[in-house]
């Protein structure tokens, strides 16, 4: 199970504070000044950018810092702040004695405060404009197609090695049914070089390791021939800056696909079938498919949903017992949907799982969906 832990690790991504961004990109604002202001705690007010909707004073003055470790503002030193040690007051000039409450004090035990001005970091000015434009867009993209987006989000998963990753970004898509998870990897090449290799194998292993199986990586400005390569043999669907605009131009003709909350309760395969459907997917019973091995596979039930970036392929089956459904069928299937490549699996089974198959299921995931009578599977 996929576990979002925390979001909008990077500040920027905030509506007010990506606003402000755009206003100094646009050349709105070039360069936020500090007024002193011996009223306020940090002695310092930016009135340029203050109120910003839902942020208070010291609030802003944080963000600012926070843009600047992001390195998209630049800092420039424009004063120094002298504060009383004693009673915490800013005073406007060096002296030995605090003017509010007359403490004495050596010049080295006054607290020095370094005030900055900000201005944008030019050499950052590629990214901005790509998260301001084309990663905006596909972000609206994917939540057009029903997916919830989660900007520079902590992740964890019991999948592999239990290590919590942070992803640029991840989509998530549940319709009652199925629950649908897109990593996404944003990769800027140092000084416009392309990215290489290493990007590309940093970023599958962070994914392969959440056991997300649907994978994109936006390369800016593009992956040279190697990583475009090891893109290809880890099935991660990679766009360069070119690729990306073409795709988005041609994603305004995809239909959306906005998630519709039908709860689901199996009744009868004809009712799943029908569920489905409303729910936008597409069926075949008794679908032949070829594994890797060569061997032909017969699927009860293939289901498929096309969001117009991937074709998300699930495998139904459905299983039988006297009296429980033991180990060695469910094993059977999982290595029959192995081999095909399907990694979305679930069983309807009757009457119920035993205690080691429904174990072994939870560790392959395979969702499982309990059926009283071998009838209603018919």
């Amino acid at each position: 199970m996929i576990q979002i832990i925390e979001t909008g690790l990077a500040v920027s991504h905030e509506a007010a504070v990506a606003d402000l961004i755009k206003q100094m990109v646009d050349g709105h604002i070039e360069d936020i000044r500090p007024v002193i202001d011996i009223s306020r705690e940090s002695g310092v007010c930016y009135p340029q950018v203050e109120p910003m909707p839902g942020k208070t004073a010291e609030e802003v003055v944080r963000i600012l810092d926070s843009l600047a470790a992001e390195n998209i503002l630049e800092t420039r030193f424009y004063d120094r702040l002298i504060f009383c040690p004693v009673c915490g007051s800013l005073n406007l000039r060096a002296s030995t004695r605090c003017p509010k409450c007359s403490a004495f004090f050596a010049d080295e035990e006054a607290k020095v405060h370094c005030v900055n001005s900000y201005i944008l970091n030019r050499q950052s000015r590629n990214r901005i404009a790509f998260d301001m434009g084309s990663r905006a867009g596909f972000s609206g993209f994917l939540k057009r197609q029903g997916y919830e987006v989660f900007e520079t989000v902590k992740v964890s998963s019991k999948a592999g090695s239990g290590v919590e990753q942070v992803l640029d970004m991840l989509a998530r898509r549940s319709d009652g049914f199925m629950t649908f998870f897109i990593g996404i990897g944003v990769v800027m090449g140092k000084d416009n070089d392309d990215i290489c290799m290493e990007d590309a194998f940093r970023f599958d292993n962070q994914v392969s390791d959440l056991g997300i199986h649907d994978k994109v990586l936006l390369a800016m400005p593009s992956l040279n021939s190697e990583a475009r390569q090891f893109a290809r043999r880890q099935r991660i669907k990679a766009f360069d800056a070119r690729e990306l605009g073409e795709f988005l131009d041609i994603s305004t003709g995809v239909p959306s696909h906005p998630v519709r909350e039908l709860p689901f309760k199996y009744e009868g395969k004809a009712q799943l079938l029908e569920y489905l459907r409303l729910q936008g997917y597409r069926t075949e019973e008794k679908a032949r498919i070829p594994g890797r091995s060569g061997v032909d596979y017969t699927i009860d039930i293939m289901t498929y949903f096309d969001d117009g970036l991937f074709t998300h392929t699930i495998s139904i089956g459905i299983l039988t017992d006297r009296q429980e459904v033991g180990l060695a069928a469910v094993s059977v299937y999982d290595a029959n949907v192995s081999d095909i490549g399907i990694h979305d699996k679930i069983l309807l089974v009757s009457p119920a799982l035993s205690g080691e198959a429904r174990q072994f299921a939870e560790q392959q995931r395979i969702k499982i969906i309990e059926v009283s009578s071998a009838a209603a599977l018919a």
